[in-house]
């Protein structure tokens, strides 16, 4: 969320806030912070003209913006993905945190949670999922695999820096996860360019 405070020309202050809306693309959600800073003039305007939202405050000679960020994730569903027969599922949410380290540069933080379904525990197969992280600096991906042979769900989690894709792959396994079978599709929980 980025705020923003303008002095319009009728001596009335302005605090916008801009909240950039479910974004599952990283890179995008850096950009919008500096986005929404350059646009905030111009929302403020927009807001005074047409809404007529405008606070009295104190007179300021000098109309500058002033643009702070507040560093609160947002937290985003995912899922439902199913294995090939539906007898496994796994669906959750994400979160994105911007971690400030210099004028204009961010680090991602993302925090990948879910829960996992077995629905065929009494034939003795598994729910099995893979989740692949892409580290966008060291450009490569990392692999998590989470599996859950009992009844009902299991939940998970996954903490990772420099994020900006992750993948998910709904299977079953036998029980000691070294054959994979009923693959699902990949499908994206957070999405790169």
């Amino acid at each position: 969320m980025v705020e923003g405070t303008i002095q319009c020309p009728d001596h009335k202050e302005i605090i916008v806030t801009t909240i950039p809306r479910r974004t599952t693309n990283l890179r995008s959600a850096r950009n919008i912070v500096a986005l929404a800073t350059a646009i905030t003039p111009l929302a403020a305007l927009l807001a005074v003209n047409f809404a007529g939202t405008a606070t009295a405050a104190t007179p300021n000679p000098d109309p500058t913006v002033t643009a702070t960020e507040t560093n609160t994730p947002s937290e985003y569903p995912w899922g439902p993905f199913y294995a090939k027969n539906n007898k496994a599922s796994a669906q959750g949410g994400y979160t994105v945190d911007l971690i400030p380290v210099g004028k204009g540069k961010y680090r991602t933080k993302v925090w990948v949670h879910g829960k996992l379904t077995n629905l065929d525990h009494g034939s003795g197969k598994c729910a099995y999922a893979e989740l692949k992280l892409h580290l966008f600096k060291a450009k490569r991906w990392v692999w998590q695999d989470i599996k859950w042979c009992g009844a009902g769900d299991k939940e998970f989690a996954v903490r990772k820096r420099d994020v900006d894709a992750v993948k998910i792959r709904v299977s079953q396994s036998d029980k000691w996860g070294r054959h994979l079978f009923n693959k699902g599709d990949w499908n994206y929980v957070v999405s790169p360019e």
